[in-house]
C-alpha cells in the first residue's frame, strides 16, 4: 500500500470512530506513515493527536502504552526536523499527564521524565536536564523491578513496547549526561522488553508498526554499540552497530534511518585503523544523511525533502558524519583537498556549532588522528531515533 493510500484509509477510518482509544491508535499509525516518508509536520500533528485522544481515557488499558509511544512519536519528530522549540512547549502536556500517572504510573512517569531529559538537554537547558536524569534516578530500583518480571513484560505487547522506550531514553540521558555504569543496565533492559513485544502472540494489536518496532530495535543496538566503544570493546561494539544496521534497514524503513547505525559501525572500524572500511561506512551514512559528495571544491549540502519538508536527519548527524569522513581522510596521502571539503561540509551543516572549533570539542581534532584514533575521535551521544547527535554534558 502506498503512503498516499494509508493516508486515506487512516483518514477515512478515524471520521468514523467514536472511540478515544480507537481514535489515538489510528492517529499513532498515521504519524508513523508521516514518519515513514519524512514529513515531519504532519507526524508530529498526528502524533499530538493521538496523545491527546489516549490522554482522555487512561483507565482502559492499553491507553496508557499507547499515551506513551504517542509522546515519543512527536517528540521524536520535532528533534529530527529541529523543531526543539516545540518539543520544549509540547512537555508541558507531557508533564501534567504524568502528574496524574496511569496504568502502570511507573512506565508513564518513567517516559515523561526520559523525554523530558532528552527534550531539555537538546535545549540547552541543564538544570532541567540535570533534575530530569534526577527522577530516572529515584525511579531506576522500582521501574527495574518491574521490567524484569517476565509475565509483566509478555502481558501485553503495548505495554512491552512502551517499557522499552522508557529504557533507552533513560539509558540515553545518563549516557549522554557522562555515564557509563548507570546507564548500562537499561539497554539490557530494553533489548529484553524489545524482544517481549515481538515475541507477543498477536503484534496487530499493537499501537505502533513496523517502523517503529525497528527504530526500537536500532536504537537498542546502537545504545549498546557505544557503551561497549565508551569500554574500548570494539569487537563487541562492531556487533551490536551490525545489529542496529539491520534492524534500520528492515521493516522498509526509509535510507535515512541507517545513517546513524553506519555512523557508528564506521567508528568501530576507524578505532581499530580499518581506514577503507570505515570510509566505505562513513559514505553510506553521507547519503542516508542526504549529503552530496564534494566534487570541484564546492563541498556539499544538506539535501532537502520535496515540497519544502525538514531534511531526512537533523543537521548534527549530517555533521558528524561529514567530519569523521574529514578525520578519516587526513590519515590518507594526497586527499588532503578532499577531507578539507568535507570539513566545510561539517561546519556548513550546522547542529553541533558554529565552526569547526566546534567540531573539534564534539568529535576530536581534524587532524588529530594521527596521534591515536581511539584517543582523538571524542564520544558524543549519537540518538538514533531522533536521527542526531546530543552534546555530552559533565
Amino acid at each position: 500500500m502506498s503512503p498516499d493510500t494509508a493516508v486515506d484509509v487512516l483518514t477515512s477510518s478515524l471520521s468514523k470512530t467514536t472511540s478515544s482509544l480507537a481514535s489515538a491508535r489510528l492517529s499513532l499509525a498515521l504519524a508513523e506513515v508521516e514518519a515513514r516518508r519524512g514529513s515531519w509536520r504532519a507526524a508530529a500533528d498526528a502524533a499530538g493527536v493521538a496523545a491527546e485522544a489516549a490522554g482522555r481515557d487512561l483507565g482502559a488499558l492499553p491507553a496508557p502504552s499507547v499515551l506513551a509511544a504517542a509522546w515519543d512519536a512527536r517528540v521524536r519528530a520535532c528533534l529530527i526536523a529541529g523543531w526543539d522549540e516545540e518539543a520544549v512547549a509540547f512537555m508541558s502536556s507531557v508533564d501534567a499527564a504524568a502528574a496524574v500517572g496511569g496504568d502502570p504510573p511507573s512506565i508513564i512517569k518513567t517516559a515523561a521524565a526520559g523525554l523530558g531529559a532528552l527534550v531539555a538537554h537538546v535545549g540547552g537547558d541543564q538544570a532541567r536536564a540535570s533534575g530530569a536524569a534526577a527522577a530516572l534516578g529515584g525511579l531506576d530500583e522500582a521501574t527495574r523491578a518491574s521490567l524484569a518480571q517476565e509475565d509483566y513484560q509478555l502481558h501485553d505487547p503495548d505495554i512491552a513496547l512502551a517499557a522499552s522506550w522508557a529504557a533507552v531514553r533513560a539509558g540515553a540521558v545518563w549516557a549522554s549526561c557522562g555515564g557509563t555504569s548507570s546507564s548500562s543496565p537499561w539497554f539490557p533492559i530494553a533489548a529484553r522488553t524489545a524482544a517481549a513485544s515481538t515475541a507477543a502472540a498477536d503484534l496487530s494489536t499493537c499501537p505502533t508498526g513496523p517502523l517503529a518496532r525497528a527504530d526500537l530495535a536500532a536504537s537498542v543496538g546502537a545504545g549498546l554499540a557505544q557503551l561497549a566503544l565508551r569500554a574500548g570493546d570494539c569487537p563487541g561494539a562492531e556487533d551490536e552497530a551490525a545489529a542496529s544496521l539491520g534492524a534500520a534497514d528492515g521493516a522498509g524503513s526509509p535510507a535515512a534511518a541507517a545513517a546513524a547505525p553506519l555512523l557508528l559501525l564506521g567508528d568501530t572500524f576507524a578505532r581499530r585503523a580499518q581506514l577503507t572500511v570505515a570510509e566505505g561506512l562513513y559514505k553510506r551514512a553521507a547519503q542516508g544523511a542526504g549529503l552530496v559528495e564534494p566534487t570541484g571544491g564546492t563541498g556539499g549540502k544538506l539535501w532537502a525533502a520535496p515540497g519544502g519538508r525538514a531534511p531526512a536527519v537533523h543537521p548534527s548527524l549530517a555533521s558528524a558524519v561529514a567530519w569523521r569522513l574529514a578525520q578519516l581522510l587526513t590519515l590518507a596521502p594526497r586527499r588532503s583537498t578532499e577531507a578539507d571539503q568535507w570539513a566545510g561540509v561539517a561546519v556548513r551543516a550546522g547542529g553541533l556549532g558554529p565552526d569547526a572549533a566546534a567540531l573539534t570539542a564534539a568529535l576530536g581534532p581534524l587532524h588529530g588522528l594521527k596521534g591515536g584514533l581511539v584517543a582523538s575521535m571524542g564520544a558524543p551521544w549519537v540518538d538514533v531515533a531522533t536521527r542526531r547527535v546530543l552534546p555530552r554534558l559533565e
